[in-house]
């Protein structure tokens, strides 16, 4: 599982340490929006994803190969399950998650 470490210092700096994250956005609420690929195994089967930090409701956006995915449910703040499982048919489906952290 990949990890992050967001510690918030004096005056809205925030250090941030990461594993394999691409990107995180802070705003001054300390709400974090986060990018990072999906957590869970591409093996066209598997239709359950996690992300990193549990995200706020209605924040998260699901992309496969850089298109927005419309058809995914939550399972809870951290987990989501696609309707099709991502495909590996010569070319492994890449899975990005797009969220504001709680």
């Amino acid at each position: 599982m990949n990890a992050i470490t967001v510690t918030q210092l004096p005056a809205q700096t925030v250090a941030v340490t990461e594993v394999e994250m691409e990107t995180v956005y802070v705003s001054k609420g300390g709400v974090y929006r986060i990018i990072q690929p999906a957590i869970g195994i591409v093996d066209g089967i598997n239709t359950i994803f996690g992300s990193m930090l549990p995200f706020e409701p209605g924040s998260i956006e699901v992309y496969i190969n850089g298109l927005k995915e419309q058809h995914f449910r939550l399972l809870s703040d951290t987990t989501l399950e696609l309707e099709d499982p991502p495909k590996i048919n010569g070319f492994v489906d890449n899975i990005e998650l797009i969220y504001l952290s709680k």
